[in-house]
C-alpha cells in the first residue's frame, strides 16, 4: 500500500511562543490517521507558527515540496482579526483553487453556527499536494474536517494519477444507479398497491351487489338466504346485515305459503 503524507500546521502567535497549548493540531493528526490508516501507512508532519504571512507561506512550501506532503491542513489564522493571515498566505501559494472544499464547510457549518460565515478559509492545489485552511478552535476544526472527509481521499487520487479513480467512479455509479432503482421500485409498488386497493374494493362490491340480488332471487324461489351467501368468498363484509336479509327472506317463504294455502282453500270451496 501507499504511504501517504500529510502535513498539519497550527497558525497562532500564542501557541508558537508556548503560551498556549495546541490542542488543534494533535486532534487533527489523530483525526487524518483515523481517516487514511485503512488506505495504507500514515506519515504526518508537524508544525506550529506565527500569525505572519511570510512564515506561514515558507511553512506550507516546505511541507509541500520538501517534506512531500500530499495533504497539508491548517488551522487558525482564518477569522477576521487583523493578524488573521492564513487564507492570504495559502492564497500566496497555491496554483488553483479548491473553492468546492471551502463552500461544503461553509454551508454545513451555517447549520451549527451563524457566525461560521465570518470564517475566510481558503482550499488550494499547490502541484500535487493538496492544502486545506480550516478554523483554529478544537470543535470547528473537527467539524470541517469531518465535513470534507468523504472526498478527502478521491481528491488525493486525481492528484497522484491514481488508478483507484476509475474504480471510485464505477462505485459511484453503481450507488447511483442502486438508490435510482430502489426509487422505482417503491413508486412503481406504491402505484402497483393503490390500483390493487382500487381492484379490490371494486371486486368486493361486485360480490356484494351480486350476493343480494342472488340473494332476492333465492327469496323468491324460497331458498334459505344463508346458502346463498356461502357461495361468495366477500359474504363477511355483510356479516352485519345477514340477519335482517335472512329475516326478510323468512317473511317471503311464509307470505308465498299463506296465499298458497289460501288459493287451495278457495278451490276447495268451489
Amino acid at each position: 500500500m501507499a504511504t501517504l503524507k500529510v502535513g498539519v500546521l497550527t497558525v497562532s502567535d500564542r501557541c508558537s511562543r508556548g503560551e498556549s497549548e495546541d490542542k488543534s493540531g494533535p486532534n487533527l493528526i489523530k483525526l487524518v490517521c483515523e481517516a487514511f490508516n485503512s488506505s495504507g501507512t500514515v506519515e504526518t508532519r508537524y508544525g506550529c507558527v506565527q500569525d505572519e504571512k511570510d512564515v506561514i507561506s515558507a511553512r506550507l512550501v516546505a511541507m509541500s515540496d520538501e517534506e512531500g506532503c500530499q495533504l497539508i491542513v491548517s488551522t487558525g489564522g482564518t477569522g477576521f482579526s487583523q493578524r488573521d493571515v492564513t487564507p492570504e498566505a495559502t492564497e500566496s501559494v497555491i496554483e488553483r483553487r479548491a473553492p468546492g472544499l471551502s463552500t461544503a464547510m461553509l454551508v454545513k457549518s451555517l447549520e451549527i453556527t451563524p457566525l461560521a460565515m465570518l470564517s475566510r478559509g481558503v482550499c488550494g492545489i499547490r502541484g500535487r499536494c493538496l492544502i486545506v485552511n480550516l478554523p483554529g478552535s478544537l470543535k470547528a476544526s473537527t467539524e470541517c474536517f469531518r465535513i470534507i472527509r468523504p472526498a478527502l481521499q478521491h481528491a488525493l487520487d486525481l492528484l497522484r494519477d491514481s488508478p483507484d479513480v476509475a474504480r471510485t467512479h464505477e462505485v459511484l455509479a453503481a450507488s447511483h444507479a442502486t438508490k435510482s432503482s430502489s426509487v422505482a421500485a417503491a413508486h412503481g409498488h406504491g402505484s402497483h398497491q393503490g390500483h390493487g386497493e382500487k381492484h379490490h374494493h371494486h371486486h368486493d362490491h361486485h360480490h356484494e351487489h351480486s350476493a343480494h340480488h342472488h340473494q332476492h332471487h333465492a327469496g323468491h324461489a324460497g331458498h334459505d338466504s344463508h346458502s346463498a351467501d356461502s357461495q361468495h368468498s366477500c359474504q363477511h363484509h355483510r356479516a352485519t346485515s345477514a340477519p335482517s336479509d335472512h329475516h326478510s327472506t323468512r317473511s317471503t317463504d311464509h307470505h308465498h305459503h299463506s296465499h298458497q294455502h289460501h288459493h287451495q282453500q278457495h278451490h276447495h270451496d268451489q
